[in-house]
């Protein structure tokens, strides 16, 4: 009988072809002009949970459907379930480094806050200021959601 060879699944979730099949995975992405990463990262359809997404070193730009914009150091961004992703190194930028988080919360019973947040708020979230660590701060951990807009209303200096 002929049983054909499944491809192995990507084991580097730097790399087009991770799964992200986890709650939680972290990491640092160092990219480098002309370098093995320095790549678009294009997920059409999105993830299942959500990733923050931090620059520390360089500059990437982002596309937010027609919307382009650029992420410097202390810039963090929120990419919400099933958002679609297309972003990379700034063509401008020699490197974009930028440390991230996928996860994907477990919502309580049939009102769990992260349904709530991902219909009420846009598509991606940019924080822009030089301590944008503190919206993690605005993540809902209730039943009570946020949106993006009310979390950048904060005086975050």
């Amino acid at each position: 009988m002929y049983h054909r060879e499944l491809p192995a699944e990507q084991q580097n979730p730097l790399l087009p072809g991770y799964s992200f099949n986890a709650w939680l995975v972290a990491g640092l992405t160092p990219i480098t002009a002309d370098g093995p990463l320095d790549f678009f990262i294009d997920r059409p359809h999105g993830m299942k949970g959500y990733i923050l997404n931090l620059t520390i070193k360089g500059k990437g730009r982002v596309f937010d459907g027609e919307r382009a914009f650029d992420c410097e150091p202390g810039e963090m961004l929120l990419f919400q379930p099933k958002t679609a992703h297309y972003y990379g190194r700034a063509p401008d930028s020699p490197q974009w480094f930028h440390r991230w988080v996928y996860f994907r919360p477990r919502a309580t019973g049939t009102t769990g806050c992260a349904g709530k947040m991902s219909r009420r708020a846009s598509a991606v979230c940019c924080c822009r200021n030089r301590c944008a660590a503190n919206l993690i701060g605005c993540l809902p951990v209730s039943n009570r959601p946020i949106t993006p807009a009310a979390a950048l209303r904060k005086s975050w200096r």
